[in-house]
């Protein structure tokens, strides 16, 4: 889905921020050759020939970049989302209504007035759960991502900010 690729933008850019600074810094440059084996050695050659803040530089336009994609991927997750909510509603309201206008005039007649309308009127509650769900499956992509990015950087740090996290759960 879109919010899972977001998120692992999400968390590509903030592992690329944290290189950049510590390429500005002047604490390391990033050694490819650790990661990529052969082709690694190719990039780090690449590496070498970019001065510390032409690489800086280059890093964080990387960042900006896939925060700009990140957004444009989040949009069309929203987009796709509404559409859908809306789409599911129209139907089940439809699909009521058509139940409703079938029953025989005895039928009707035994619902208290306005309580047909209330039942078709339910089909938002579905709409509005949709909706709801999408921003969680958002927000549990966004807290892997960036868990995922902060055990990578440090692993001390994360455990923790675990731990915080869990304390202020059980308060």
């Amino acid at each position: 889905s879109s919010a899972a690729v977001a998120a692992i933008f999400e968390g590509g850019s903030i592992g690329l921020l944290g290189v950049a600074v510590a390429i500005l810094i002047g604490e390391t440059r990033p050694q490819m050759s650790k990661l990529l084996g052969d082709l690694g050695e190719s990039v780090d050659l690449y590496i070498e020939t970019f001065s510390r803040g032409e690489l800086f530089l280059t890093l964080v336009v990387i960042v900006v970049v896939s925060q700009v994609v990140k957004n444009l991927l989040l949009y069309a997750c929203d987009a796709a989302q509404i559409g859908l909510s809306y789409r599911l509603r129209r139907d089940l309201q439809r699909r009521l209504t058509n139940h409703v206008m079938a029953m025989s005039y005895d039928d009707v007649s035994k619902y208290p007035a306005g309580t047909l309308a209330k039942y078709i009127d339910q089909a938002q509650v579905v709409s509005e759960t949709l909706t709801q769900l999408g921003h969680v499956l958002r927000a549990v992509m966004m807290t892997l991502a960036y868990g995922l990015v902060m055990v990578i950087m440090s692993p001390s740090v994360a455990l923790a900010t675990a731990g915080i996290v869990f304390l202020f759960w059980l308060a």
